[in-house]
């Protein structure tokens, strides 16, 4: 398309003076201005150590579940002296998925925490499910019948009033 023309294209737009109260209040919290586009896209300053490094509160817990675990004092000073990651590398194994058989008293075998859905109980809820059911189905079966009935009584209602206004009407176009 063609540029624009006509009054259209003197349109532009001047930006207004801020109000005093906005500069004051600007002034007061310590407010800097955008400069423009070419500061957001700035390139930023590279990370240093301390950004990198993880601080105390977002160190991974310790859980020692048998006596031979390390303790969280032993982690700390492995982490001091470096030789953590060391230690770490050398037990690398394999992670066994899916899930196992086994009682809920005796601690895991290799000592990491299990997460498992809790087991339905069917004897129990069938029972309770049945009377819940059984009831439901009776109420509604109830519920049925009875507004069975109330259609009917409205229908014939509703017929006994017709017959009679019809009735009327006759017997008044006869005298």
């Amino acid at each position: 398309m063609a540029g624009w023309t006509g009054k259209r294209g003197n349109v532009s737009f001047s930006k207004p003076a801020e109000p005093a109260f906005l500069t004051r209040f600007k002034q007061q919290v310590g407010y800097k201005e955008d400069h423009g586009l070419s500061d957001k896209f700035a390139k930023m300053p590279d990370a240093t150590d301390d950004d990198v490094a993880d601080k105390e509160d977002e160190l991974p817990q310790v859980v020692s579940l048998r006596s031979g675990d390390l303790t969280q004092e032993e982690v700390e000073s492995l982490r001091k002296d470096g030789k953590l990651d060391d230690l770490l590398k050398g037990e690398e194994k394999e992670e066994v998925q899916g899930c196992r058989e086994r009682s809920d008293d005796d601690p895991p075998p290799d000592g990491k925490i299990l997460f498992r859905k809790p087991v339905k109980r069917a004897s129990e809820g069938s029972e309770e499910g049945g009377k819940k059911n059984s009831k439901k189905l009776k109420n509604r079966a109830e519920k049925s019948d009875g507004d069975k009935l109330i259609k009917k009584d409205k229908k014939k209602a509703a017929q006994e009033i017709k017959l009679l206004s019809f009735n009327e009407d006759e017997e008044e176009e006869e005298d």
